[in-house]
């Protein structure tokens, strides 16, 4: 006998053989595995997300004098289509401003490299220079790279240091902080700069009869000039070295401008020179509730790491770096605190998640141990870590990171690696309790043999049911790309360990006993299911009529679960918001707002704010730009620059250090900025939160295109009256934004010439006096004032109280070709003001843009609401309109000239469309997999059929189990909750193929069918009830998690429902399949 089954074993039973039989090699794979493991999670780079490779960039170019339009037509739509060849462009976006400026994103395909699409940019650009119209500049290429993100921001503040002490420390700081191994760009925000700064008196220029441009030729012809000579003699050679810039203020004020009636004129004749920041164009600063909510100037420095190093190892290395530096260097009076730090919020989810982690081991050791025994318990525990182990072997040598993806993703995974080890273990404590008179080592092997290929398979379409999902397009792809990467890891690794580890810690420990084993309460009530279920299933193979009931009931719980989407119980979103840290608040003014107002209104907001629970402290950039994070790199938050803009980030307390979630907060500061938008009408608030997925320019956001600016125009003005009548719209904004001119006018060219005045210099002159311009560099030499950081310059300009432009305008004067100074109103026209809007494009076509935030609704919903309303919307002034439509968006067609306009929906609606596209597309996909491979394995086309029938019973229970959750807690299915139905696909379909595994011998044997079916269902009961417990129990431990929520229920309900039916459904379609083939 011992031979004939050695004969006929399979690889299972010869693998587990091998295992048994060496238990030298058994020993070292296990050293070895835990080892290279332990080794691989310490080096792996730990961080927050996911590394999503997004390719983008910026391309300024200069066209100065120029329209919007002329900026458009001659720049901006050249650029476009020559960056449109590039085969890996996904997406270009452009705005052409007046006077003179193109600014193109270029977004390449998510995945794309990086350093080959700088490349190709860099050369198509060089490749088509020629297209350049004769006055621009060359384009300025700036890279959006998520690797520039800042991992940890560092404020300085201080009582006694001004902010150009601050700026200059910060600077030095940060170059002792780039001996940091693993930093990568570190940048400054915040402080002053400090120049030569000469404020020029028009009344006293205009009585010497002194143009701005001499001032400027005098102090250029002053500075700027620094030689190095060499006097060559016999023996050796003399260096001489001539300094001739201006050394300081005092210098710059001496310098002679012109001799003039026997007298000299000096630069302080005419203007006052200072050394300092000069006017103020922004503010940095941080309000804390602590400090009684006084504002106080802020220093930033930022630091990023390099690709694929450890964000929580680096910031902690930071950080002891910034304490060597401040008990060695830094004055006492300088304070230093941490305002950002992602490695620690990484290294704080990762350990959370990792406790959750070993929450769930501990559930399913203690789910076995109850069922199973110590023994069983203690051998699937024992593999365990071991799966685990190898899964981060494999992990590190294809450079993956541990971020909370990985750990949701092992998490996900546990429930599913234990289904093999528990069916192993489970059939040779069957085996040995048949006692068939085999040695111990013969017995093993045969029981793991018998399950061998029924693993096999049943593991296959486990994996397939994961590893489609590794073609989700989009930032979504990468974002959830750990989910395909490690479940089926760890599915192939337990698979392994199930024919070698598992028997091998199965047969090390079992000992004989001569006494039968006595029955507990728990094997009791086994032995009671199993007699339960056996009498439920024998009635209804039995009797048609109860037959048929069930079934007829099943199908109308399917199709009644199908509708609750459709009647809206069950309800759809991308994804719910975390529960964050912080958020944004965007304050911006009318166009030409000055920062003194800005400031004055941000810093009533920042007072309000602050006053709220919860808020722990508001830091304010007032005229610049935010420290970037991933959201604002792709929301374009370092273009808030201008004046009249605020951005304030808000901070909160730990969540949990409160019962309330940052969404509810953000809500309540929404509040408070309508009440400040009533008694201040012109301020336009938005509130931005951090996306828990990918970023999107808002959640809900509408472009309108076409062709023809003014009708764009008047079409998103129509549009956007219409989503403000949408419920949960909040924070509703458009880009419409108009320069408006107080005061127009044009060169009197004619005039201009005669006098021998360039037009250019006339624009060159306003420029320089009203706006300053930079002259030189100043090489200051003051060793009191200490060595500078930062370059500092000359600027000239008028004095402040001269650019009052309607009293001082009639003032300003320019020199004629003859020196006579001529005032510039007798070289200009006056004309009628104009308006000259910015042009926005979006794939190439003009756009205007309405968008908007969400509260407390889906922005599925909301477009559902909007788009009867699109498709009853016509087109002002035609007679006609056609309206074409898809699930993007609507066309609109002016029938009688032919010209078309259009409304795409884009924001979350756009990328929930195309995850659930692709999700769906995963879904079809794992379905015609696993048909396939099952059908190969049974040699039948209808036998995978009635298997995959048990997929749609899991949908019994995860849609009324959401509905459910949507009434009690407003919980939405989401795109993890379709990963949790994916999941169940294939575990619904691992349960049928090992049923029917054990089914097939007993056939074989002789037995009739119902008893056949009768008697797998009894034997492969505990399995299936066992496997389902730990997989719902062990993913209970996600449930408190916003964002991943969706998955835990989706699994709890769905392998709840599918376990029970599959045990009844399953057996009933193949009896009914044999019997009519029989």
């Amino acid at each position: 006998m011992n031979n004939n089954k050695k004969n006929t074993l399979g690889i299972s039973g010869k693998i587990t053989r091998l295992f048994l039989n060496n238990r030298e090699l058994s020993i070292l794979s296990i050293l070895i595995i835990a080892a290279w493991g332990i080794v691989s999670f310490i080096l792996m780079p730990k961080q927050y997300n996911p590394e999503i490779v997004a390719p983008a960039f910026i391309i300024s170019t200069d066209f100065p004098n120029a329209t919007s339009q002329e900026v458009f037509e001659l720049i901006t739509r050249k650029m476009e289509d020559v960056l449109k060849e590039i085969p890996e462009v996904d997406e270009i976006s452009s705005q052409s401003f007046s006077g003179g400026k193109s600014v193109v994103v270029v977004k390449f395909y998510v995945g794309a490299d990086l350093e080959k699409a700088k490349t190709t940019l860099n050369q198509k650009l060089r490749d088509n220079i020629q297209l350049k119209p004769s006055g621009a500049s060359e384009p300025i290429v700036q890279t959006m790279d998520s690797e520039d993100v800042p991992i940890i921001s560092i404020g300085l503040f201080s009582d006694e240091f001004s902010e150009q002490a601050l700026r200059k420390a910060a600077i030095e700081i940060s170059d002792n902080l780039k001996q940091v191994s693993g930093t990568s760009k570190i940048e400054i925000k915040g402080g002053r700069i400090n120049n030569l700064n000469v404020s020029l008196d028009v009344g006293k220029l205009t009585a010497l009869e002194i143009s701005p441009f001499e001032i400027v030729q005098a102090i250029q012809s002053a500075n700027g000039n620094y030689g190095v000579h060499t006097f060559k003699n016999d023996n050796y050679n003399s260096i001489l070295t001539v300094d001739g810039n201006i050394r300081d203020a005092t210098e710059l004020e001496n310098i002679i401008i012109r001799s003039q009636n026997s007298s000299i004129i000096r630069i302080s004749d005419v203007a006052t020179v200072d050394y300092g920041p000069g006017e103020i164009t922004n503010y940095v600063r941080l309000r804390e509730k602590e400090d009684n909510g006084s504002a106080q100037p802020v220093v930033y420095i930022a630091i990023s790491k390099l690709k694929g190093t450890n964000a929580t190892t680096i910031a902690e290395n930071v950080i002891t770096k910034l304490d060597e530096i401040k008990n060695s260097s830094l004055p006492k009076e300088i304070k230093t605190k941490i305002l950002r730090n992602e490695g620690a919020t990484a290294s704080e989810e990762i350990t959370k998640l990792s406790i959750e982690l070993a929450k769930s081991i501990a559930i399913v050791g203690a789910v076995i141990l109850l069922i199973l025994g110590f023994r069983s318990a203690l051998i699937i525990s024992l593999v365990i870590p071991l799966i685990l182990f190898a899964v981060f072997a494999i992990g590190n040598v294809f450079g993956e990171t541990i971020n909370r993806i990985t750990l949701f993703a092992l998490i996900l995974s546990l429930g599913l690696l234990v289904d093999d080890a528990i069916v192993v273990v489970e059939n040779i404590n069957r085996y040995f309790r048949m006692k068939l008179g085999l040695n111990k080592t013969e017995t093993v092997v045969l029981a793991v043999d018998e399950v061998g290929s029924a693993l096999f398979m049943s593991t296959l379409t486990m994996i397939l049911a994961f590893v489609p999902m590794a073609f989700v397009t989009g930032m979504m792809g990468p974002y959830i790309g750990p989910i395909p990467f490690f479940v089926p890891v760890a599915l192939a690794a337990s698979l392994l360990f199930a024919v070698t580890l598992n028997p091998f810690f199965a047969h090390l420990l079992h000992k004989e006993s001569i006494h039968e084993k006595k029955t507990n309460f728990i094997d009791r009530v086994i032995k009671k299911i199993e007699t339960s279920y056996a009498k439920t299933i024998r009635i209804l193979l039995d009797q048609s009529k109860a037959r048929n009931i069930f079934i007829a009931s099943t199908a109308f719980a399917i199709i009644f679960s199908l509708s609750l989407p459709l009647v809206k119980i069950v309800k759809f979103r991308m994804l719910p918001k975390a529960d964050k840290e912080q958020f944004y608040l965007y304050l911006d003014l009318p166009d030409g707002t000055n920062i003194e107002k800005t400031a004055l209104l941000s810093t009533k907001l920042e007072k309000n704010i602050l006053t709220q629970e919860n808020i722990k402290s508001v830091e304010s950039f007032v005229g610049q730009s935010q420290i970037v994070d991933f959201n604002g790199l792709f929301k374009g938050s370092s273009f808030r620059v201008q004046q009249n803009q605020a951005t304030l980030k808000i901070n909160l307390t730990h969540p949990e250090e409160r019962d309330t979630t940052s969404e509810d907060i953000a809500s309540d500061i929404r509040d408070i900025s309508l009440k400040f938008s009533e008694e201040h009408p012109d301020a336009n608030i938005k509130i931005i939160e951090d996306p828990p997925g990918p970023p999107v320019l808002a959640t809900l956001f509408l472009k309108v295109q076409g062709e023809d600016t003014k009708k764009i125009t008047a079409i998103a003005r129509d549009i956007k009256k219409t989503v403000s009548e949408i419920d949960g719209v909040v924070d509703l904004d458009t880009s419409i934004l108009e320069q408006n001119y107080d005061q127009s006018y044009r060169v009197n060219i004619e005039k201009s010439q005669q006098l021998g005045i360039a037009p250019s210099a006339i624009n060159q002159m306003l420029f320089l006096e009203l706006h300053g311009l930079p002259i030189g560099v100043y090489h200051r030499r003051d060793d009191n004032l200490g060595q500078t950081n930062d370059q500092e310059q000359i600027i000239v300009r008028l004095d402040k109280k001269d650019r009052e432009f309607a009293e001082n305008f009639n003032r300003l004067t320019i020199l004629s070709a003859d020196g006579t100074p001529i005032p510039l109103p007798e070289l200009l026209l006056k004309t009628e003001a104009e308006k000259d809007s910015i042009i926005y494009t979006d794939e190439r076509q003009k756009t205007a843009s309405i968008s908007a935030e969400m509260e407390d609704r889906s922005v599925v919903y909301a477009v559902l609401d909007i788009f009867p309303k699109l498709l009853a919307y016509k087109l002002p002034n035609a007679q006609e309109t056609k309206t074409t439509w898809t699930p993007f968006g609507v066309t609109y067609t002016d029938t009688e000239t032919g010209e078309q306009y259009s409304v795409m929906i884009d924001g979350e609606w756009k990328l929930t469309l195309e995850v659930f596209r692709d999700l769906g597309i995963v879904m079809a996909l794992v379905i015609f997999l696993i048909y396939f491979v099952v059908a190969a394995q049974t040699e039948s086309l209808i036998i995978p059929l009635l298997i995959m029938g048990s997929i749609p019973l899991s949908l019994i229970g995860v849609l009324p189990g959401f509905a459910f959750l949507g009434i009690i807690k407003g919980t939405y299915f989401n795109a993890t909750s379709m990963i949790g139905v994916i999941a169940l696909s294939g575990l619904a379909v691992k349960n049928a193929i090992i049923y029917l595994e054990y089914l097939e011998p007993l056939r074989k044997k002789g037995l009739p069918l119902k008893d056949a079916l009768v008697e797998t269902g009894r034997i492969r009961l505990l399995p299936i009830i066992l496997t389902s417990l730990t997989a719902i129990l062990g993913s209970l431990t996600i449930v408190a998690d916003p964002v991943w929520e969706g998955l835990a229920w989706a699994i709890v309900f769905g392998l709840t429902a599918s376990t029970l039916l599959t045990l009844l459904v399953f057996p009933i379609l193949y009896y009914l399949f044999e019997r009519k083939n029989s």
